[in-house]
């Protein structure tokens, strides 16, 4: 009865640990021309050589328990990259129509970032945008590598620069999770101790 106690509260500690843990997928951008935001990451031609990517502490993330997305990107001289030719004039999240397509497929907008556009400057351009909740079809398409950026300005209208979600890093269990598990290792093994020793010939003397 109570190795079966002990046993439960190990595993008791250990989903709860790890439920704790689960977290923050971190995500690049890339495409057929590289990694970031660019022009050559655009499957049709396009004018200019301005580029972007991810900025600021958090990039791009997605929280596997709550189901929110964040997307914080960047673009131009300002923001550590190259110049676009003119003014943001729409944004979008888009989602490959073929599955599995990645960074060789094209599809509809998903998510218009219009919105989360914090400056249009095609030299200090920034997005900060935050998700609702996505839905498991969503959520499976975007870590397939399904969704991608684009930003369009008035020459490039199809699209000026464009990068994939592509998956960079997956959640780890935390120190303190980590620290929980073999908490509750060293509980089970110290009660282990204990009732031997209180089952000895020697302790049971003792006792008497």
């Amino acid at each position: 009865m109570r190795k079966t106690t002990l046993t439960a509260l190990f595993m008791f500690l250990l989903f709860t640990s790890l439920e704790a843990s689960a977290g923050i997928v971190f995500f690049d951008l890339a495409g057929v021309g590289g990694s970031g935001l660019l022009r050559t990451n655009e499957l049709h031609a396009v004018s200019g050589t301005g580029s972007g990517g991810e900025i600021g502490p958090t990039g791009i993330q997605f929280d596997d328990v709550s189901k929110v997305l964040l997307v914080n990107v960047g673009w131009g001289s300002g923001q550590g990259f190259t110049d676009l030719t003119g003014t943001v004039n729409a944004g979008h999240i888009h989602q490959t129509t073929v599955v599995g397509a990645g960074i060789n497929g094209t599809g509809g907008v998903l998510i218009n970032l219009a919105g989360a556009i914090v400056n249009n400057s095609p030299n200090n351009g920034s997005i900060n945008f935050t998700s609702g909740a996505l839905t498991a079809a969503q959520e499976a398409r975007l870590l397939s590598g399904d969704w991608y950026v684009n930003l369009h300005t008035g020459a490039n209208g199809s699209g000026e620069i464009r990068g994939n979600l592509i998956v960079s890093a997956v959640p780890e269990p935390t120190t303190t999770a980590a620290f929980a598990v073999l908490a509750a290792g060293a509980f089970i093994r110290n009660r282990r101790k204990r009732s031997k020793a209180a089952q000895s010939p020697i302790a049971q003397t003792v006792q008497a």
